[in-house]
């Protein structure tokens, strides 16, 4: 009978399947991180690049140092801007990968709650051969006996 062969292939193919969506899980959550921690890393360089910038007291400059510097803290200000939108985007990206992690575990789970049930289903099956074959055996050894 074929069948419970079909049903350990299709249990096997289940828990493959279980194991691919967790290792994709876990790469989900690593891009995750990674992605987190390049926000960070954008926001603390954009925060520091505007700290160096700011201007300080001067008195008795000349009004074309003023304007160097104030254009220097205009571009470290959209410098900054552009940091924070980065980060956002790779926050978001970041979010997204998390909630893909989070479909392909439960993919995972459903996939291996598959294949138990189908293991389940194959050991019942044997089970069930295996008594049919012992009953035919008994069958069997009885009519020998019978015919003797």
């Amino acid at each position: 009978m074929p069948w419970p062969r079909e049903l350990g292939r299709i249990g096997a193919l289940a828990e493959r399947r279980a194991a691919d969506a967790r290792r994709r899980a876990g790469q989900a959550l690593d891009r995750a991180v990674e992605r987190e921690d390049q926000a960070d890393t954008l926001r603390q360089h954009g925060d520091e690049q505007l700290q160096l910038a700011e201007l300080d007291e001067m008195h008795g400059i000349s009004r074309e140092t003023l304007f160097t510097r104030l254009r220097a803290v205009a571009i470290a200000r959209a410098h900054h801007l552009e940091c924070q939108l980065r980060a956002e985007r790779l926050q978001d990206e970041a979010e997204d990968a998390r909630d893909q992690a989070l479909d392909l575990q439960q993919q995972a789970g459903t996939h291996q709650s598959r294949a138990r049930r189908l293991q389940s289903v194959q050991a019942q099956l044997r089970k069930t051969q295996r008594r049919a074959l012992l009953r035919r055996q008994e069958r069997e050894i009885e009519e020998e006996i019978a015919c003797r």
